[in-house]
């Protein structure tokens, strides 16, 4: 039995449908992947969708000026509040679009820790946060990497950067680059308006298994 006209121009009609709608589903696809995000908040909350954090509150935000010169290149940076812990978020902007500079650091604070501290498993930068407000400095302690020698030099004091709220943001990238050093490896201390040390973490075991690191050079360099 031969179709009718109608159930052909049915056909037709869904054929055409069927494509458009394909299409639309292909052109959403490539939006999602690099649609350019042409504001810092856009690209704020299409970083916090990504890993469920938010809505939140932004608690301390800065630049890349107020950075050393060899610190991370990233433009912009933002921590936010939400439920207790602390997301930090790194931008930078190219191809007329916010990029997300490295995944999110994510810092739960210990409540029996005066100093905790989170990064990446590679850190170029660490957040850190102080329970106790009277620690207004901190700085680390750590292995670095001779450039010449490429070898694991005794240690090397970093400052950190105070963004407010009793948080601070640690770049690593001159002595950590290249190097198989983790947070495990980084001692902390914290100091108070007078300069006082408040408070200094323990010395880091993988230092001497690790990297041969004795205790005499704990004052770093």
């Amino acid at each position: 039995m031969n179709d009718s006209p109608c159930s052909a121009a049915v056909r037709r009609r869904r054929i055409i449908t069927d494509a458009l709608l394909l299409l639309f589903l292909l052109v959403l696809l490539v939006a999602s992947l690099s649609f350019p995000i042409p504001t810092i908040g856009a690209a704020l909350r299409a970083a916090q969708q990504e890993i469920l954090f938010g809505p939140g509150e932004i608690v301390a935000e800065f630049t890349r000026d107020e950075l050393p010169e060899d610190a991370p290149d990233f433009d912009r940076g933002y921590v936010l509040q939400w439920e207790g812990r602390y997301a930090l978020f790194t931008f930078s902007y190219y191809d007329v679009s916010w990029h997300q500079w490295d995944r999110p650091v994510v810092l739960e604070p210990s409540p029996d820790l005066p100093l905790t501290a989170a990064a990446r498993s590679s850190p170029q930068y660490v957040l850190i946060y102080s329970q106790t407000d009277s620690i207004t400095r901190v700085e680390a302690v750590h292995p670095c990497l001779d450039s010449d020698l490429r070898d694991i030099q005794p240690l090397i004091t970093s400052p950190a950067l105070a963004l407010g709220n009793q948080l601070f943001f640690l770049p690593l990238a001159q002595s950590l680059s290249g190097t198989p050093v983790v947070l495990d490896a980084v001692q902390l201390r914290g100091y108070d308006a007078s300069g006082a040390l408040v408070y200094e973490s323990p010395v880091p075991s993988i230092w001497s298994e690790r990297y041969g690191i004795t205790l005499s050079d704990s004052e770093g360099r």
